[in-house]
């Protein structure tokens, strides 16, 4: 288990956001081709730590919101020993 700082800010509203978890960098979009695919603040934040920790459980806290920008403390919990 461990704990990670993530942002998340919307770029395009429900279209764009930005991930930026402790440097690791990248952005979300909704599907293409799918015209009920939209994206959301926690959408973009689980997409992300799934696409970079694989299969762990999270444990996220919104800590701040500024605007456009989310600041989640989130706590990986990986049941691999």
């Amino acid at each position: 288990m461990f704990k990670v700082k993530v942002y998340v800010t919307e770029i395009e509203q429900a279209n764009l956001y930005e991930v930026d978890i402790d440097g690791f960098k990248t952005a979300v979009a909704p599907c293409m081709g799918d015209d009920d695919s939209a994206v959301t603040f926690k959408s973009a934040l689980t997409t992300v730590l799934e696409y970079k920790y694989g299969d762990c459980d999270f444990d996220y806290t919104c800590c701040s919101v500024e605007g456009v920008c989310y600041m989640y403390d989130v706590e990986v919990i990986d049941d691999v020993e």
